[in-house]
């Protein structure tokens, strides 16, 4: 056979493989689309059934709290109960309405100086002299919507409960002019919602913790009239929103460590009648403290002299 012949005969074998290939590709190309088809059904089926795993998963978490807020409702009017035995509530001298009979009714809205939610839940309990003796009961914690706590002006002793700031959504705490004792609880310290805590007037003791930092929308705080000693915790500078403190006739006779408060213009402090020396503060003549800068006198040219003069805040 000649060269020409078998070169001919390999160039018709290369064509009949390329016409083949180009026959099998199609096939192949279709193959791997409906691989691919099926691959993402599967994808997407799996996505699928995550989601619905996740809601069933949070209907049965929602039902749950559900039955949780049920059961907790269900015993708040057994906490009322628990204070107005507590605290003699026979003696009371006003707001008695609704509370004798809580066992019968059971419904916490008919207590008077009880205000409740849409879920006839407390929210807020005013008290205020009303002639309350006796002690705070342990359960007052459970009360996880109270938002308000008004007992000023009574005569109620003892510690205060160590689970009362478990009440979440506690805003305002008003416990001024009664007898408590003891030191103040770890739970009101991190009550983060805190806008208002007053505790002036009764026998606190023990220091004050650099926690109350966690107290961010705290505007007003009265420690005034107990026996806190120790420091003054500087972290009462993360207190942003303060414009009333009052911690005066106390024992504190350690540093005062929030110094930049009392630069802070609109803001009313009192610390008078504590042991303690802040450094930026002399006392008048009428034992009131005055917050002064040093600044250069402007009477009369190359005058070297200094004068005081009051800034920042408001400070007794």
């Amino acid at each position: 056979m000649s060269q020409a012949a078998i070169q001919f005969g390999r160039r018709m074998s290369q064509a009949a493989v390329d016409v083949a290939h180009a026959a099998v590709a199609p096939v192949l190309s279709m193959k791997e689309k409906r691989d691919k088809q099926k691959r993402d059904a599967k994808e997407d089926a799996r996505k699928e059934a995550e989601i619905k795993e996740a809601e069933r998963l949070a209907e049965i978490a929602r039902k749950e709290e559900e039955e949780i807020d049920r059961i907790e409702g269900q015993k708040e009017w057994e906490v009322l109960r628990d204070i107005w035995v507590s605290t003699n509530g026979p003696e009371w001298l006003a707001n008695k309405g609704g509370w004798a009979d809580l066992a019968e009714h059971k419904q916490c809205a008919r207590c008077e100086g009880v205000d409740v939610d849409g879920d006839g839940r407390p929210i807020a309990i005013k008290l205020y002299d009303s002639g309350l003796t006796g002690k705070l009961p342990k359960s007052l914690g459970r009360l996880k919507r109270l938002q308000i706590l008004n007992l000023r002006g009574n005569a109620l002793e003892g510690e205060l409960p160590q689970n009362i700031g478990n009440a979440v959504h506690l805003k305002i705490v008003r416990l001024n002019g009664n007898r408590f004792e003891g030191e103040i609880p770890m739970s009101l310290y991190i009550a983060d919602k805190m806008e208002e805590l007053n505790l002036r007037g009764n026998n606190f003791t023990g220091v004050l913790l650099d926690a109350i930092a966690s107290m961010e929308n705290l505007a007003h705080l009265d420690l005034s009239g107990n026996n806190l000693t120790g420091d003054v915790p500087g972290a009462l500078e993360f207190c942003e929103h303060l414009v009333y403190m009052d911690i005066s006739d106390n024992q504190f006779d350690g540093v005062f460590g929030p110094t930049e408060l009392l630069k802070k213009k609109g803001l009313k402090v009192g610390i008078s009648g504590n042991p303690f020396k802040v450094k930026g503060l002399y006392t008048d003549g009428n034992e009131n403290f005055v917050h002064v800068e040093r600044r250069r006198s402007q009477v009369g040219e190359g005058f070297g002299g200094f004068r005081n003069q009051a800034v920042g805040a408001q400070i007794w």
